[in-house]
């Protein structure tokens, strides 16, 4: 999907800069110009920086509104991309999500946990279900390192 019109955005879960910051003033406005509220989208959290909204955003399906400048780097390594809300100028700020598959992440979790009871032998591991968030938060970690 490439481009959304505002009425489509309370349907789209969101991450959102914090409250006080410009990013999220700019946006409320743009918002306001279509008679919509902060309070009518879905979002599904607030975060303190772009980074966090970046790395959210990897390991997501929703998108995320971030200024267009704080994401150059990804945008030209094909990692995030842009999606256009029809009829809404916010300056220089853009609606973007990961550009890869969820599914892969998925699957190397899995892997991952494979791997983890291979070498810690525990019962936990053995089940049947997905990662848990303990596990994840790891994997994180794990591939923050690679």
């Amino acid at each position: 999907q490439e481009e959304v019109t505002p009425a489509e955005l309370p349907n789209i879960p969101l991450v959102l800069r914090e409250r006080g910051s410009g990013t999220l003033d700019v946006f409320e406005r743009a918002l306001s110009q279509h008679n919509l509220k902060l309070s009518s989208l879905n979002v599904l959290m607030y975060l303190g920086g772009t980074e966090s909204i970046k790395l959210f955003l990897e390991h997501t399906d929703c998108m995320g509104i971030v200024s267009i400048r704080s994401v150059h780097k990804e945008l030209v390594a094909g990692t995030l991309r842009v999606v256009e809300i029809k009829g809404i100028c916010c300056a220089n700020l853009i609606l973007c999500s990961y550009k890869g598959r969820r599914e892969d992440y998925l699957r190397f979790l899995c892997a991952l946990r494979g791997i983890i009871a291979r070498t810690c032998r525990s019962d936990f591991f053995h089940t049947n279900h997905l990662p848990t968030a303990e596990l994840y938060y790891d994997a994180v970690k794990l591939r923050a390192l690679a």
